[in-house]
């Protein structure tokens, strides 16, 4: 397919789908995050329900205090997955992650590769508010979906932590499973 109706722009456009286990670890990590929004899945409150039966305490307590009902964590890690070599399932994420600095793993965490943050926040601001500058990271409260409680809540939990302190509780849940 061509881009048409745009002078210079005769490049096809080429769509790429990519399925892995660890895409759809961290999506259903995203839908369980979002408490009250259950019942607008197709697989029903039910299913929520049932998972939260299997899961062990620890790791369901892990998610709630890593999220706190907010899906922004784990969507912003999906480009860690992208980045992953394959097979791309949890164990091969598992070791990418741990390979990976914890500057940027905080960084995904915070939304700096993520359009929509860094519309609201100038990416120098997110570095820097991830490198534990403290101007930087009022900022980034006041900037980064300053209305969403939930979100809110979770970056000054995040910016609370060490750099290495972030990078083992994300892993943390990862090897619970």
């Amino acid at each position: 397919m061509s881009i048409q109706g745009r002078p210079g722009r005769r490049q096809p456009l080429i769509v790429e789908i990519e399925v892995s286990p660890a895409y759809e670890f961290l999506m259903t990590l995203c839908a369980f995050s979002e408490v009250e929004h259950h019942t607008e899945y197709e697989v029903g409150k039910g299913w929520f329900d049932d998972v939260r039966k299997k899961a062990s305490p620890d790791l369901l307590a892990l998610v709630e205090q890593f999220s706190f009902r907010s899906h922004e964590i784990w969507e912003h890690t999906l480009g860690l997955v992208y980045d992953c070599p394959a097979p791309r399932n949890v164990p091969a994420l598992i070791k990418h992650i741990e390979a990976i600095d914890p500057l940027e793993i905080r960084l995904h965490m915070l939304g700096y590769y993520v359009r929509q943050h860094r519309r609201e926040t100038p990416s120098e601001i997110i570095l820097q508010a991830a490198q534990g500058d403290f101007e930087a990271q009022r900022e980034l409260l006041k900037t980064s979906c300053p209305d969403d409680a939930d979100w809110q809540r979770t970056l000054r939990w995040l910016l609370s932590l060490e750099l290495v302190a972030t990078k083992n509780l994300l892993l943390y849940p990862l090897w619970l499973v």
